[in-house]
């Protein structure tokens, strides 16, 4: 540590001089080049640190690596941001997304210019993680974009899973991810970093143009999925991030349909306000139909509904007590109580409702559909007399 802290005064008086001693840049760049593990960059950088502990990690808070004596740096990590620090930024980044961070154990500090070097060294290292990427996403998009096409040949589909380096045995999980603004390229880097938390397998992200979609060999808790997607969408508070996700599926002919049903999850958080659902977490009328695309629930609603939507004060009053004979569970005389009118009127409403839909409401199909198109059509919210 005492010649680093020579070396500082040394670079105050002179711009030329290098941050990091010669002798130094050049054995950690040796390091990088034999491919040592990240770890062992770090743990050595904290050597010439005196022994502060370091850590690099994801913008999310995920830890790339760590030096051997920091155990704790995720902690370290939570620390920093807590105190409004993010390190020394490890090369450009596409989006906020994918930003990687040097960083020191709170309250330690080091001269600006050897964390830049360091990072500059670390760099490298991140570019190798990057082109290990970037040498299987040609086999990554094949897979995915037979899944999206609904490819069915198994045989064929196992055959890509190997390219990708995936395991060959589920169970796999599909995920789809977007943005609010669109910005497909950040949807792709976020979820990249979410199943980086999640999951110690291989993994492959595709982007479909409209959203991302990954495949993955799932086995993580939903507390686990719920903690990574905040990280992450903590990265850029500012862009809605919505996912979905199917449950499990054991066998490559299910993926076509694990893609479907992670879709309308994907649509349902959306709808809903929330930044991740499975299928599994569908489990009332309302969360289901969150996942239909929005005109095709409008759609029904007006085939079902019909003339009851119209605006003038008639049909207005006989949606409204449609609705409150629904709430009821079709007893007349609760809903004459609660829209105060007399039990003839109310019966004299229904039967105008039954025939300007065509549905009779003393069968539980017909009331079941027009609580449902009454649901969409008032946004989701029962209204009330």
């Amino acid at each position: 540590m005492i010649y680093l802290q020579r070396w500082t005064e040394l670079t105050r008086k002179s711009s030329t001089h290098a941050a990091l001693p010669g002798h130094v840049r050049t054995a950690l760049e040796r390091l990088v080049r034999d491919n040592a593990s990240a770890d062992t960059v770090l743990d050595r950088m904290s050597a010439h640190l005196g022994g502060f502990p370091c850590v690099l990690v994801t913008a999310a808070g995920r830890v790339v690596a760590r030096s051997w004596d920091n155990p704790r740096s995720a902690l370290v990590h939570k620390s920093i941001r807590s105190a409004g620090g993010v390190g020394q930024p490890v090369g450009a980044s596409d989006s906020p997304y994918d930003a990687w961070f040097l960083q020191l154990h709170p309250g330690r500090q080091a001269p600006p210019g050897v964390l830049h070097e360091m990072a500059e060294i670390l760099q490298h290292y991140r570019e190798s993680v990057r082109s290990a990427e970037s040498e299987v996403q040609h086999d990554a998009d094949k897979l995915l974009t037979m899944i999206n096409d609904g490819t069915s040949d198994s045989s064929a589909l196992a055959s890509a899973i190997r390219a990708c380096g995936l395991p060959d045995h589920g169970p796999y999980r599909i995920v789809v991810a977007s943005t609010t603004p669109h910005r497909p390229a950040a949807a792709v880097a976020a979820l990249r970093e979410l199943l980086s938390q999640v999951t110690e397998f291989p993994f492959v992200v595709h982007d479909a143009g409209t959203e991302a979609i990954a495949l993955y060999r799932t086995g993580e808790s939903r507390a686990d999925l719920v903690s990574a997607h905040q990280m992450v969408q903590a990265c850029d508070p500012r862009v809605a991030l919505y996912v979905g996700m199917d449950s499990a599926v054991h066998t490559t002919e299910r993926l076509f349909g694990g893609l479907v049903r992670a879709r309308h999850a994907r649509r349902a958080a959306a709808t809903l306000g929330r930044g991740l659902a499975t299928v599994d977490d569908l489990t009332c009328l309302p969360e289901l139909l969150a996942g239909i695309d929005a005109p095709v629930r409008a759609s029904y609603s007006r085939q079902v509904l019909g003339p009851l939507l119209h605006g003038d004060p008639a049909r207005v009053a006989l949606r409204l007590t449609l609705q409150t004979f629904l709430d009821n569970n079709g007893s007349w005389i609760r809903t004459a109580e609660a829209v105060h009118l007399h039990v003839n009127t109310v019966h004299y409403r229904i039967e105008r409702v039954e025939h300007l839909t065509g549905r009779d409401l003393s069968d539980l199909d017909d009331r079941a559909d027009l609580r449902v198109a009454l649901f969409i059509a008032n946004g989701g919210t029962p209204e009330h007399t």
